[in-house]
């Protein structure tokens, strides 16, 4: 039985960035106190450790998480043994073993065999099923209505109200239901996962303008503003909605513990902005296993070029662990 959190992170798509990250940050994660499982395969590990020029990682190669032990890197082999690598391309096969990665680290969480999930990158369209990204499958794996897109760092804590959906469909999901459900999810995880007391919270509108009274927009009006005015007579402390450009542009998120945003980009655009360089975390608050990833994507272009930074996945795995423990 071990008393440490046990991390399990995912190999993401082979021909991406993910296992050079983990092999450039593996000295580093092996000083937390967890023990840290990488759901992929030796050859997988040894084939970009050889390009690397690496070999100072100690890996133990397991086929169970019990065999798992502290101070080295654990290697489950739960990729096909003749699976084929090619650095930086997009394909099939690249998909197949992120999702195989993926589905079955997922499994050890759910049967309680690991704490935390970290999955690496992946290219949506190789994996050879619908599937819309790593948080609406996190969703139905643990089979809650909802979860939330977090995004984490230090300057700003930002949630989004719909994610992965078409532009034209975004205003029919701003219902008063829609928004209630990741506002409690967001309010939750902020009182348990990041032991904020009575947290603030900004709520941005949809339209240019907010709407300019109805003008180039009415869900402020009919929808937005009245959440608000109930959440304040309920007694949380939220405000807004806000102006999204004229909010990002004053930095006037500093004044808040976190921002709910309405649709994908009008929160990740600046959030990607402000994280670039120190690195952001996103966060799949609303579930029963901890699940966070770097935020960003496999990054072909730049696989095996010692061009990679490892920022966002460093912060990735000390946020987890944070998180375990306030739990």
């Amino acid at each position: 039985m071990f008393n440490s959190p046990i991390i399990g992170i995912t190999c993401g798509d082979i021909n991406g960035v993910g296992t050079e990250i983990l092999i450039k940050s593996a000295h580093a994660i092996l000083q937390f106190d967890a023990l840290v499982i990488f759901f992929g395969s030796e050859k997988l590990f040894k084939f970009y450790d050889n390009i690397l020029n690496h070999s100072k990682t100690k890996y133990n190669n397991i086929s169970q998480v019990s065999e798992a032990v502290a101070g080295r890197l654990n290697i489950f082999n739960c990729l096909d043994e003749d699976i084929i690598i090619e650095p930086g391309i997009v394909s099939l096969k690249g998909g197949i073993s992120a999702y195989k990665s993926l589905h079955k680290a997922t499994a050890c969480a759910l049967n309680n065999e690991i704490n935390i999930v970290i999955t690496m990158p992946l290219s949506k369209h190789t994996v050879p099923q619908p599937f819309f990204g790593h948080t609406e499958y996190f969703r139905d794996q643990c089979k809650v209505h909802q979860n939330l897109m977090f995004l984490i760092t230090e300057k700003l804590k930002l949630a989004i109200v719909t994610n992965h959906i078409p532009i034209n469909s975004v205003s029919d999901k701003i219902t008063d239901k829609n928004i209630d459900e990741k506002f409690k999810i967001l309010y939750n995880s902020l009182t348990l996962d990041f032991l904020i007391k009575n947290p603030k919270i900004a709520v941005l509108g949809l339209n240019p303008h907010i709407g300019d009274n109805k003008l180039i927009g009415h869900e402020e009006d009919e929808v937005i503003t009245p959440f608000i005015n109930n959440k304040k007579h309920e007694g949380f402390n939220v405000s807004g909605p806000y102006s999204a450009d004229s909010f990002f542009a004053k930095k006037q998120y500093f004044y808040f513990d976190a921002v709910l945003a309405m649709y994908h980009d009008q929160g990740l655009i600046p959030f990607k902005m402000l994280s670039s360089v120190v690195g952001g975390v996103n966060y799949t608050a609303g579930m029963p296993i901890v699940r966070v990833s770097p935020d960003h994507g496999p990054a072909y272009d730049i696989v095996c070029k010692d061009l990679v930074h490892c920022q966002s996945f460093l912060k990735s795995v000390k946020l987890s662990l944070e998180i375990h423990n306030n739990r």
